[in-house]
């Protein structure tokens, strides 16, 4: 098996459900990156001939011609997908809290002084219109928040931020649509203030990702 460089082995975030992986083939694993969760299984060694009087030694390259999934994990998976989706029914009260907690960046919005203030969207009647298989949607951001990006309290931005979980085709048409088509047009309307869209894997990375989506647009208008 030739040897593979993989300079960043780290791939997905430890707070959401794995949506990518690295593509083993016959030769073995590769650094080409597939966008879905790898399917649990296990790689079958083949013992190579023993030859008199030694120790009898297993071939342990991982290739693709060797991989054999396990139905019970993956099935497993799937109902494990399908709990978190419809909000972890049945656990106690103190377990959805900390569930909750864990997905949410709150804490680091608390923490951040260029914060003025921040709301969850949900049934503030707050829409953003998507298209999906030739249908019109409409898309609830998770959370909207008020920035001081340097320009004072009173000229705020105004920030869609969405917090992502595992990778769905909606999703994604949701965030193209708000990113590359609802943002530009109510800037370009100019009546509402002014306006940006942000997408986060990683809810303990807010802050970072906040700030340097600030530095970006600060760079911006200064070049």
């Amino acid at each position: 098996m030739p040897d593979v460089l993989i300079e960043n082995p780290i791939l997905n975030s430890p707070f959401e459900q794995p949506n990518r992986h690295f593509k083993f083939t016959e030769d073995g694993i590769t650094n080409e990156v597939v966008e879905a969760r790898r399917s649990s299984g296990y790689f079958v060694p083949i013992p190579q001939p023993k030859k008199k009087g030694k120790q009898l030694v297993f071939d342990s390259e991982w290739t693709q011609d060797r991989f054999r999934e396990s139905e019970f994990i993956n099935r497993v998976r799937d109902r494990v997908n399908v709990w978190r989706q419809q909000g972890w029914p049945g656990v106690t009260n103190t377990t959805a809290k900390l569930l909750q907690h864990w997905t949410d960046p709150e804490p680091e919005l608390e923490d951040m002084p260029e914060v003025i203030a921040y709301v969850k969207s949900y049934n503030l009647g707050f829409t953003i219109p998507y298209t999906i298989d030739d249908r019109v949607h409409q898309y609830n951001p998770d959370y909207l928040v008020r920035v001081d990006d340097g320009r004072g309290a009173e000229n705020p931005l105004n920030l869609v931020l969405e917090v992502t979980g595992e990778k769905k085709k909606d999703k994604e048409a949701k965030v193209d649509s708000a990113r590359r088509l609802w943002i530009p047009a109510i800037n370009n309307d100019g009546r509402f203030g002014r306006w940006a869209f942000l997408e986060i894997k990683d809810p303990w990375s807010a802050q970072t990702e906040i700030r340097a989506l600030l530095k970006t647009l600060r760079e911006g208008r200064a070049a």
